[in-house]
């Protein structure tokens, strides 16, 4: 399996679909080569990093009686805060509650 076709089927799994500009983003080196088991881990953390910006795509699209819809918003952040804490990655979806000293 290709690095583009491992990060594709990823994101369909949550019923996101990815366009080319996505992959431009993602910036992965050599994309059409295939993954080795290194190579998959960095995938995967690369795939739970870019969910919260995925997040402000619309959660369903209806167009000539075809409708595609994603797992729900909630859904999604429990598992990204799952899985965040699991590989010891930052969940920069939990807000930070700020002092302020008057």
């Amino acid at each position: 399996m290709t690095k583009r076709n491992y990060i594709k089927q990823k994101f369909a799994s949550v019923g996101i679909l990815l366009s080319e500009a996505d992959f431009v983003d993602f910036n992965i080196s050599d994309i059409e080569s295939e993954v080795d088991s290194e190579g998959q881990k960095q995938l995967y953390a690369l795939f739970i990093l870019k969910i919260p910006s995925l997040l402000l795509r619309p959660s369903s699209i209806s167009e000539g009686g075809v409708s595609i819809s994603r797992a729900s918003k909630a859904d999604i952040e429990a598992f990204y805060s799952n899985e965040c804490k699991r590989l010891g990655l930052k969940n920069e979806l939990v807000l930070k509650p700020k002092v302020r000293f008057r």
